[in-house]
């Protein structure tokens, strides 16, 4: 009896354990990247050579979109290592009031960031290093570096097609570009949901354990087909990346809107700031029992069928969805524009990475 009991225990324990959630699930990170090739085509002249790369190869960017939280985290246990902190940045672990206008700008100065934060010890600040031992990028995520890795690797690919002397290498180079706007799409995506943005990141801290795969997940799934056409018609109507850019010094925007790191930045501060309302609507609409988090036991939230409430919770996720692909087409674009408009007249390609190689982390 007392083994079986300890079989229930240990059971018990690793079901309600947290762990880093997929951000948006299979449809939402598809819908990001797809999304983001039609606002291309719909905002670019007709017959343009950089909007036909999107309109041939959209599904597979949807497919690329994934890669990262299939292929990639079924991988060899150093990749699956290395991937997970890439997708998410915990910004209340940067300091106590976390800013954009402070966002490092390289990986070391993250964590000597950290380093001061946790000296500090300021009113309401937690350190993500409970054993003292140094801070690391590691511990709160480093999204935003991924997102400007895989934008200059989409720049040198796009250099390459310009600077081509035959078709081959031209279309060659297309077809890296592309592979890297499928990966950086998912996690543009990532950054693009406000749980993505902090240490709370499953709602223990507010009794609303669970909610990280509600909202992404099973709440995405449950609302209509018609998801896509809202999601593009929002991002055209209101053009959130202008908003996301609010994040920035007016008299720097200019700078930002073509530089990676921080349109990365920006959009995961801009993420945060939807937290509150996500949390309230949560609580108001879908929870029917609180979750526990005493004594490190994980009890998830019990809540109504996501189909229940997902009228509800329809504005907020697609807007999220689309100031994410409103950001990705910024920062594809940006890269062509960067790279020099390279011509792809002729373009035309058969290749399809279905499971491209792990891409080292920065």
């Amino acid at each position: 009896m007392q083994l079986r009991a300890l079989l229930t225990l240990t059971l018990l324990l690793l079901l309600c354990s947290p762990g880093r959630a997929y951000a948006w699930g299979e449809r939402g990170h598809d819908l990001v990247a797809r999304a983001a090739a039609r606002l291309i085509i719909e905002r670019s002249p007709r017959n343009d050579d950089y909007a036909s790369l999107f309109e041939q190869k959209e599904h597979m960017l949807g497919h690329l979109a994934n890669v990262p939280d299939i292929i990639w985290r079924a991988a060899a246990p150093d990749v699956v290592a290395a991937n997970a902190p890439t997708h998410y940045v915990d910004l209340d672990f940067l300091e106590a009031s976390p800013s954009y206008k402070t966002a490092p700008r390289t990986i070391a100065a993250l964590e000597a960031q950290l380093k001061a934060s946790c000296a500090a010890k300021a009113k309401g600040y937690v350190c993500p290093s409970e054993s003292g031992t140094p801070p690391t990028a590691a511990m709160i995520g480093t999204a935003a570096f991924r997102i400007e890795q895989l934008s200059r690797m989409m720049v040198a690919a796009l250099a390459r097609a310009k600077a081509a002397g035959n078709p081959d290498d031209m279309i060659k180079g297309a077809d890296d570009a592309l592979l890297a706007a499928g990966i950086m799409a998912h996690f543009v995506g990532d950054l693009g949901n406000p749980w993505h943005t902090t240490r709370d990141y499953d709602g223990w801290e507010t009794g609303q354990g669970g909610i990280h795969k509600f909202f992404e997940e099973q709440v995405v799934n449950a609302l209509p087909l018609s998801l896509d056409e809202d999601v593009i018609a929002e991002a055209l109507r209101t053009k959130p990346f202008q908003r996301v850019l609010s994040q920035a010094p007016e008299a720097g925007r200019a700078a930002a809107a073509k530089d990676a790191l921080s349109i990365a930045w920006a959009l995961a501060f801009d993420s945060r700031q939807r937290l509150d309302e996500v949390r309230a609507l949560d609580k108001k609409t879908a929870i029917l029992k609180p979750g526990s988090n005493d004594k490190g036991m994980h009890l998830k939230a019990e809540r109504r069928d996501a189909r229940d409430v997902r009228g509800e919770f329809r504005a907020v996720v697609t807007e999220r969805l689309a100031t994410a692909a409103d950001t990705l087409a910024a920062l594809w674009l940006a890269a062509y524009d960067e790279a020099g408009k390279p011509s792809l007249k002729g373009y035309q390609s058969y290749a399809y990475p279905v499971s491209p190689e792990f891409i080292k982390a920065p």
